[in-house]
């Protein structure tokens, strides 16, 4: 049904002009055009399409004509956007709880953390609070790691209970609730 018809037929109408102006600009031009283009299928549903046109040219040198190869893309994209709606709801859950929420590295260095946790530990700014890691939290080395070897053991750790440090070196009871990630 598709052969010998015009490629228009997969317009949508959902492309900016301009970007049908810089493909023929381009593949006219004798040069290759990459990119995406939301295209019309035959039961008029949308799809989003990875697309190559490469110019094909005569023995004179002119473009005789073009080859496309295409991609749909759609679910990709679909997929794509539900991961970035689901990052956006975790950071919202994680930058306003109200309890000190955080992720460090086994060797104490602090990926990331809330404002509460910045706000509990006496730090100006949670940059300041990354810097301090949270060995700061134990009083001592040896606390740090009874933690970790328990944590290590169980995979988790619910209510640990324990005398923390602030930034100032004051104490501060802490219950944490830890859970151990891999990767």
């Amino acid at each position: 049904e598709a052969l010998g018809g015009n490629p228009r037929m997969l317009k949508s109408g959902k492309q900016e002009p301009a970007l049908y102006r810089e493909l023929w600009t381009t593949i006219t031009a004798g040069q290759s055009w990459h990119g995406e283009i939301i295209n019309l299928r035959k039961d008029g549903s949308l799809y989003t399409q990875e697309l190559t046109i490469t110019p094909v040219r005569e023995g004179a040198g002119s473009v005789a004509h073009f080859v496309a190869i295409g991609q749909d893309v759609t679910e990709r994209r679909r997929a794509e956007a539900a991961l970035r709606a689901g990052e956006e709801r975790y950071r919202t859950l994680f930058d306003r709880n109200l309890a000190g929420v955080y992720r460090t590295t086994a060797d104490g260095r602090v990926l990331e953390c809330n404002d509460a946790f910045v706000r509990i530990l006496g730090y100006a700014s949670r940059e300041e609070a990354l810097g301090g890691g949270a060995k700061a939290l134990y009083p001592t080395p040896a606390a740090r790691e009874a933690f970790l070897e328990s944590l290590e053991a169980k995979g988790v750790l619910l209510n640990h209970e324990f005398e923390g440090r602030r930034k100032d070196g004051s104490a501060v009871w802490l219950l944490e609730n830890a859970h151990l990630v891999a990767g």
